[in-house]
């Protein structure tokens, strides 16, 4: 397995947008509308900064549990770009007991061989010696959570397979890298597997002034379309994408964009997503203390997109639906077996997560 290409999430996890009881969450009267999380972005008089000295502590997104009283004001919220947030959560994000990223886990232990079982056979290209070359990229790779998956997996003898990470985030690319290679170091890794990451933001940056966070819907479709993402150069283009917990991130049109420019002709992707039964009371993001024992909610950008809005805007961008989508929610079951630790109890009952299987359809 060759060491990583460093060129320098989107995975998620979730804080509670609805600190009041008394009122609605955002986004809880529809779940069948793309939506931006209608908080206020943070005021310029207000600045706040992550510290990367021993004194910053970075905490579980989920921390902040109590709902604020009239002696209690709400915790304030900074935004930022999605790579800067998911940089300064970088530390904690592998350990910070998320929930979603745990009911991912799970559904991709039997999803995710069914998916790629089939790619080898199905692959057209090959490698410089006439072996059969499979490429697969990890789109929002993160720590490499999926990564090593790809390249733990049991792929069969005579196939060469490159697979390749990409992230908006320098930091989560570097805690990539090292997992990646340790578990090279750790086993006997197949001569036919490599891999290396790259680090590429798909998506302008904007600034507080005219991000999503506060445009109305009608607005927020016009702009989203404007969006056009940014091409990955160089890139071979991929047999299969992986892409989980990453098209919160994203406004429909550009995600589903992204994801045919990188498939060849027939490639297949698998694109799992927050449910907008979540989405509608969390968002991705985490509580960050810094060295004068401040808090506050750190949230990159993020969408609450329905399943059938999903589905729709998938086959407007050429790409099919193969075997429906898969949805999941939260039992007494999962948290009575400790399978999502002790927060999972907050979402029983929910639909907390959707995935599909998608093909290029030219």
């Amino acid at each position: 397995m060759t060491q990583p290409s460093l060129n320098t999430t989107f995975d998620t996890s979730l804080i509670d947008l609805s600190p009041d009881p008394t009122q609605k969450a955002p986004g809880s009267d529809s779940f069948s509308t793309s939506s931006t999380i209608p908080d206020a972005p943070p005021s310029a008089a207000e600045p706040f900064e992550i510290n990367s000295s021993s004194d910053s502590n970075p905490t579980t997104a989920e921390q902040d549990t109590t709902s604020p009283t009239r002696s209690q004001p709400k915790m304030p919220v900074q935004y930022m770009p999605t790579s800067q947030a998911y940089d300064a959560w970088a530390s904690v994000y592998d350990t910070d007991g998320n929930i979603l990223q745990a009911v991912d886990d799970m559904q991709l232990e039997t999803l995710l061989p069914a998916f790629l079982s089939p790619i080898s056979a199905s692959s057209s290209s090959t490698a410089p010696n006439g072996t059969k070359r499979i490429h697969i990229v990890d789109l929002g790779c993160g720590t490499g959570r999926n990564t090593l998956k790809l390249l733990q997996h049991a792929w069969p003898a005579g196939v060469e397979v490159h697979v390749t990470g990409i992230d908006a985030s320098a930091k989560m690319l570097e805690l990539a890298a090292n997992k990646l290679s340790s578990a090279a170091s750790a086993s006997a890794s197949a001569s036919n597997v490599t891999y290396d990451l790259r680090q590429h933001d798909l998506l302008p940056h904007m600034t507080a002034d005219d991000e999503q966070y506060t445009l109305s819907s009608g607005d927020h479709d016009q702009h989203a379309s404007a969006l056009q993402p940014i091409p990955v150069e160089g890139l071979e283009l991929a047999d299969a994408v992986l892409s989980t917990l990453v098209l919160e991130h994203f406004p429909l049109p550009a995600y589903f964009s992204i994801i045919r420019s990188l498939l060849r002709p027939n490639g297949v992707a698998l694109v799992t997503n927050m449910h907008p039964e979540m989405g509608s009371k969390s968002q991705a993001g985490f509580v960050a203390t810094d060295a004068e024992g401040r808090s506050k909610k750190v949230r990159g950008r993020s969408w609450i997109h329905g399943v059938e809005e999903t589905v729709l805007e998938a086959g407007r961008c050429g790409m099919d639906v193969e075997s429906g989508v898969r949805e999941r929610e939260v039992n007494e079951g999962m948290v009575r077996e400790g399978m999502l630790g002790g927060r999972g109890r907050k979402w029983v009952g929910v639909r907390v997560w959707y995935g599909l299987v998608l093909r290029r359809n030219g």
